[in-house]
């Protein structure tokens, strides 16, 4: 009688996905964040410094541009963190870059919506 003690067991459900800290994302949502992460800072110095001398980036084109790009760079950073089970260095810095900084634009997009200036 043999025991199964003794026997390897299948890994857990799951448990292949994810990917360590030292190593690169595995992942399409992944690079998606780490790429809409690195795009927040050409295009909030575009937008700042009036780069594109285009009308429409006189309006409130532009900050609602860019918080929904830092928006969806921290959403898409969250949810390959959580859901992805995720765990590489480039997506935990997107996730520590874009994750203040959406709360920053965020609050500050619904205090000049709330109590204009």
């Amino acid at each position: 009688m043999s025991s199964d003690l003794a026997a390897p067991s299948p890994p857990a459900k799951g448990s292949e996905r994810g990917t360590t800290f030292g190593k690169l994302p595995g992942s399409a949502i992944a690079w998606w964040a780490v790429a809409l992460t690195v795009l927040i800072f050409p295009v909030a110095y575009v937008l700042m410094a009036h780069l594109l001398d285009w009308p429409i980036f006189d309006t409130a084109f532009a900050p609602v541009l860019l918080m929904t790009l830092i928006d969806a760079a921290a959403v898409l950073s969250l949810v390959a963190f959580v859901r992805g089970h995720e765990r590489s260095w480039l997506l935990v810095f997107a996730l520590a870059v874009s994750g203040p900084l959406a709360l920053f634009a965020t609050m500050m997009m619904i205090g000049e919506v709330v109590a204009p200036h």
